[in-house]
Formats: C-alpha cells, structure tokens, sequence
C-alpha cells in the first residue's frame, strides 16, 4: 500500500550485496583457520637417540618434528664403539602430535677411547615416496641360496627359492627378478666336491656353492652295508674272528679225528656267541659313548607340546636344535633355532634355520621373539612355541651353550669355512677372505657376526656352522670316533634315550642319506623388520608362513 521508491530499493540492494560478500569473506577465513589448525597437528616429533650399552647417551639427542608417515633412519660408525643394534631402523608416525624415538645403542671398544661426535643421521626414505632420482645401486647381496644346492651329473640348475636384492646409495634393499640376473660358473658334466656360482647383475657379483655327483644305482644291500666305515671295521672283526674258528676246528679234525666230530656239533654255536659278544660289545661301547649326553626330560603328551592331532608324516623325523648363547648375557635365551628334518622318503637331511627375531605367539606370554620362548619356559615351552605357531609334531631336541661350541669345533678337527673379506677382518688370525679352517675360537667368533650385515646373514653364518660341524663329524677316521665323540656329548642337553639316537642314527645309514639341504625361515620375500614399542622384530604371516613350512618339511615343497 506505500509508494515506489526506485532510488531506496538501489540502496537495499547494495547493503544485502555487502552483507553476502561480508559471509563470503567470512567462510573463507575460517576455511583457512581451519586449514592452518588441521596443518599444525598433521605432525610428529621423532627422537634419535646414540647411546652406550648402560642406555647412557654418547651425544645429544637428535629431534626432527616430521609430517605423518614411515621414515628409515640409518646409523653412523663411532670411532671407538661398536654397533649393537640394527644399522637401519624404521618408525612410523600414524597420529597428528605422536613423538617416536629411535635408539641405536653402540658398545665401546676400549674404555681409554672417547667417543666422537656421530654423523648426522642420514633420512633415507622420505613418507610414502618412490626412490629418489639420485639414488644409485651400489651393489647385491645374496639373501637366500637356492633350495637345491646338489646335483647329479648332467642335471641343469635349479633357481628355485634363489633371492638376490640390490642395495642402493640411500641404504634401501630392493629384490632382483631372476630373470635380470646373469648366472655362470654352473657345469654338470663331471662330478665336483664344491662348484661355484657367479651371479652377475650390471657388472656387481655375488655367489653361492653347489656340489655334483655321481648319479648311484639304487643302492643293495651290499652297497649300503660296505659303503659305512663303521660296519666294514665290525664285518672285518667278523670274518678274522670266523677264520681263527675255521682254522682252529680244522687243526683239531687233523690232531683228533674222534674229538674233533664232536666239536663238530658245538661250533656253530662257537659262532653265534662270537657274534653275540662283539654285538653286545658293540652295543655296550655306544650306549656309554651316549650316555655321556646330559639329559632333560619334558612332557611328552600331544597337549603340552602343542602338537595338533593329525601332524606329521610318517618317515619325517624332526629334532629342534637350540644354541643358548650365555656369553653375551643371554643366558636362557636361544640364540639359534634350527630344525633338523630327517627325511627318509627323500633320502635327505635338512636343517631349517628359525629366525631368532620372528614375531610369534609364545603360549601364555603372548607375541614376542621366538627365541625369548627357551628363556620363558625352557626347551618344552620353545619347542611349544614352534610346534603350535607353525603346525609341527617336534617331540625331541638337542641344545647345546654357544660357550661350549669351540671345545666341540675343536673335538672334530676344526671346520673348513669359506669367508668374504669383510667376515675375515672380524675374526683374529684371518686378514683376507678365502677358505679357512677355523678352530672353535674362530668359529664361534664367525657365527656371531651380526653388525656387519644382517639377522638373515647371521642365521646362515650359523647354518654354515652347524652344517660343517656334522661334515667334519663324519669324515673322521672309524677310530677316533670313541674319542671324539667322548668330547662332544658332555657338551649336549638333549631327551633322546641312547636306544631312540641308535635307531634314528640306523636308519639314516640304511636308508644311505648323505645329502644335507639347509634353509632359513620365514624367506625374506614372507616379511620384513618393524621396531614395535621400541624394539626390533622380524614380521610375518604367520598362517602363510606355517603353510609354507608344512610343505617344506613334510612334502619337499620350496619355501617360496
């Protein structure tokens, strides 16, 4: 009902076009209030710490406030110090104000020496990022040999289980396809005690030994029986004993034609007590020769050794090796885990290494180390341990103190060891690399080896180990086994009775296995190191990885 006002309507219209730019410019402030905010949380803060084996620091912490995401620290030398932990440690910054720290702890040489001031840690991997563009490769490592390190005459190289990775300037590991790698050195067409294997890959080289032999008929019972020192050395005692018999009963037919009939009658059973006394003899010496071992009973009942009902196969064997290092003050803990598989379908012997780091269930103490299971609860609790995270029917075991390694080493004449140049500066009397007999110093000293490279490394060092210590075992004369065997068994802890080690040690020789086959598990390509809650272990799956080991063990089935 009022009167039309052009000039006030321009006026109303301007103040609402001010008031709506006004909001605009409102929201847009906030937008980037709330920008500003979400930035400054979306951070961490990451400490790295050099400290001594007290956890004292040797320098000021380093402290980095970083964007959220997975960084790779690598640590640098210490003039006088030693590194204890891994040289590469990765920490993931998951939630906005998280503060991580990463420790690499370093033993000191020589009190007299001071430390220096360390390197600045070198970031390697930047969040979630492809390799940087400068980022060279400086040279391959062989992180697992082949599964098949034996051939007969004329067979072709198997690559199966073979992995290669290439390292790069900024510390990072990479796996090379096999495809890309150049292999030489391989020929099948004469037997050889130890060939070995050039693996090339743009000029950097790496290598692994394998062995050829004489394809063997399937082999009698004369073959198998004249084939073993020992029963030659009984059978000759047999056949002397039986010809002072012949010639003393024929000397009697001469002298005593009338007595002689008689004697007759008796002398096969002269024979059959001759035979029984050498067997009981023989009998008797070994039992003692095994009685030496120290014994340990545990449980025996599927139940406390974790054993599922339906594992195992009939013909597989499996013994868990531990060595419990005590030198290092680790007393308790197992610092080797092996599984020794004798395999009589396949007419081998194979020796899996666990790593000591794997991430696993450790009934009633929850995840941890595999090798803490031993220091928890003893062999009973380790060989739990494994049988329930892996699907294993292990009843028995043999453990033996790293401490008491050299006297055994040394009982078998020391152990003929191939070393790189880097390995044979580590150990004292060895200035270059090559093959080396190492007396049971050196050896103990070259299986823990650890900062030089890696866990993997340090698992195959002491696979080498315990492979070489059963060949030297088995090439020493018949004679000296009372001996060498009188030194050896005092240093093992084990449950098997004498009887149980005789018929496991029978059946190997008739069945003539000779073949050692050794492997680390779970495989590098299964999972990788994670630091969780500030120490380091090696992840995996473990439902793939019991699959896989399944299959290794019981149906000759690669790993990979």
């Amino acid at each position: 009902g009022g009167n039309y006002d052009p000039e006030n309507r321009d006026d109303e219209e301007n103040v609402s076009e001010n008031e709506g730019d006004k909001k605009e410019e409102e929201k847009e402030d906030e937008g980037e209030k709330d920008e500003e905010e979400e930035s400054k949380l979306s951070t961490g803060i990451i400490s790295i710490r050099f400290v001594d084996e007290n956890v004292m620091d040797l320098e000021e912490p380093v402290v980095q406030e970083l964007n959220l995401g997975e960084y790779t620290f690598e640590a640098k030398s210490i003039p006088g110090y030693d590194l204890l932990s891994p040289a590469i440690q990765s920490v993931t910054l998951s939630e906005d104000g998280e503060q991580r720290e990463v420790v690499f702890k370093y033993r000191s040489q020589s009190p007299e020496v001071k430390p220096e001031k360390p390197e600045p840690v070198r970031e390697t991997v930047a969040p979630k990022p492809k390799p940087e563009p400068e980022a060279t490769v400086e040279g391959i490592i062989l992180v697992a040999e082949p599964y098949k390190t034996t051939y007969f005459i004329g067979e072709e190289l198997e690559l199966d289980g073979l992995v290669v990775c290439k390292v790069f300037s900024d510390g990072r590991e990479e796996e090379v396809a096999v495809e890309d790698l150049t292999i030489t050195g391989f020929n099948s067409e004469k037997a050889a005690e130890e060939q070995i294997i050039t693996i090339d890959y743009h000029g950097f080289k790496t290598h692994f030994t394998v062995s050829i032999v004489e394809k063997e008929e399937s082999p009698g019972i004369l073959t198998r029986i004249f084939g073993n020192p020992l029963l030659i050395l009984i059978i000759a005692l047999f056949c002397l004993l039986l010809i002072l018999i012949a010639i003393l009963v024929n000397m009697c037919r001469h002298d005593k034609p009338q007595a002689a009939k008689k004697r007759e009658k008796s002398t096969p059973l002269i024979i059959i007590a001759v035979f029984v006394a050498i067997g009981l003899f023989a009998y008797g010496g070994a039992v003692y020769l095994l009685a030496q071992m120290e014994r340990e009973e545990i449980a025996q009942d599927d139940e406390s050794l974790g054993i599922e009902e339906g594992s195992g196969k009939p013909g597989i064997t499996n013994i868990a090796i531990f060595g419990v290092d005590a030198k290092d003050g680790m007393t308790g803990r197992s610092d080797a885990i092996m599984v020794l598989t004798l395999d009589e379908k396949n007419d081998k012997i194979k020796i899996t290494s666990l790593l000591r780091d794997s991430y696993v269930n450790i009934p009633g103490r929850g995840m941890d180390k595999i090798n803490h299971a031993y220091a928890f609860g003893g062999p009973e609790l380790a060989i739990r341990t494994i049988n329930e995270n892996f699907q294993l029917d292990i009843r028995y075991f043999v453990s033996v103190d790293f401490t008491s390694m050299p006297a055994i080493i040394d009982a078998v004449g020391g152990l003929e060891i191939e070393l790189t140049d880097r390995e044979a500066r580590e150990i004292p009397g060895i200035n270059s690399g090559g093959i080396h007999l190492l007396n049971g110093e050196q050896a103990l000293r070259f299986s823990r080896l650890r900062k030089l490279d890696s866990d993997f490394e340090r698992t195959r060092r002491q696979r080498d180990i315990m492979e070489a210590t059963i060949e030297s075992a088995l090439k020493t004369p018949v004679t000296a086994y009372p001996g060498m065997l009188n030194k050896v068994f005092p240093h093992l802890t084990t449950n098997l009775t004498p009887n149980q080690i005789l018929s496991i040690g029978g059946r190997t020789v008739l069945d003539n296995i000779d073949t050692i086959e050794k492997t680390q598990f779970p495989p590098s390509s299964l999972g990788k190191g994670q630091m969780i809650n500030g120490v380091y272990y090696y992840v995996f799956d473990l439902e793939e990885g019991a699959r896989r080991l399944n299959q290794y063990i019981y149906d000759d089935q690669p790993l990979e």
